[in-house]
């Protein structure tokens, strides 16, 4: 199914602004990489973001899920450098 009738079925504008200039497709739930086409099957799945929007919910997700890693990194170096104490306490050393 091609872009221009998909955004006749689910309408012309921008799902979270104003816009309706360089409007984009965004998929709800990710689908393969490798997948470029959109079936009918798909429309509840997808919704229409101007350029802008789309691109900053992909620059928040990519930005999520890298201050999750750090934030699993900086756990593992915390609890990596804890040492016990020869009286059973835990002691962090400091950086």
């Amino acid at each position: 199914m091609k872009k221009g009738k998909i955004l006749d079925i689910l309408g012309r504008q921008c799902a979270t602004c104003p816009s309706t200039k360089n409007l984009e497709l965004h998929h709800r739930v990710p689908l393969r990489e490798e997948k470029r086409s959109f079936t009918e099957k798909e429309i509840p799945n997808l919704i229409v973001l101007c350029k802008n929007c789309h691109d900053a919910i992909h620059y928040y997700k990519s930005c999520k899920k890298e201050l999750k890693f750090h934030k699993g990194m900086l756990f593992s170096l915390m609890h990596h450098h804890r040492q016990k104490h020869h009286d059973g306490t835990d002691k962090e050393l400091s950086w």
